[in-house]
């Protein structure tokens, strides 16, 4: 449900990684 944003994020920035973890 989250693979783009997720992927998005962790290119962008580690931070990326641990909101996917959270969510």
């Amino acid at each position: 449900k989250g693979v783009m944003p997720d992927h998005l994020a962790r290119e962008q920035n580690v931070g990326g990684e641990v909101l996917c973890k959270v969510f």
